[in-house]
């Protein structure tokens, strides 16, 4: 599992879920996961290549995901579209 640390300072972390096609945003509450939900991509797993919100976005086999410190974009290696997405 790759996570990162989520880009709106909240105390959560992104983590890629590779089979269902999505990322996860898990928060955390004293170190702990409190609640997982799906970020982005699609809720039912369906693969796909889309731009768009982060309900409407869509990858295909998400499998990295990084913040970058500058700027707090979220980068995704999105795995079968050969793409880096960037959130």
């Amino acid at each position: 599992i790759t996570v990162a640390p989520g880009p709106d300072n909240a105390p959560a972390l992104i983590a890629c879920d590779f089979d269902n096609n999505c990322l996860r945003r898990i928060v955390t509450h004293d170190n702990r996961p409190e609640n997982v939900t799906t970020w982005a991509g699609s809720a039912l797993g369906a693969p796909g290549l889309k731009d768009g919100r982060l309900q409407e976005a869509l990858f295909d086999h998400p499998g990295g995901v990084a913040t970058c410190p500058e700027t707090g974009d979220l980068f995704v290696a999105d795995t079968y579209n050969h793409a880096i997405r960037i959130l």
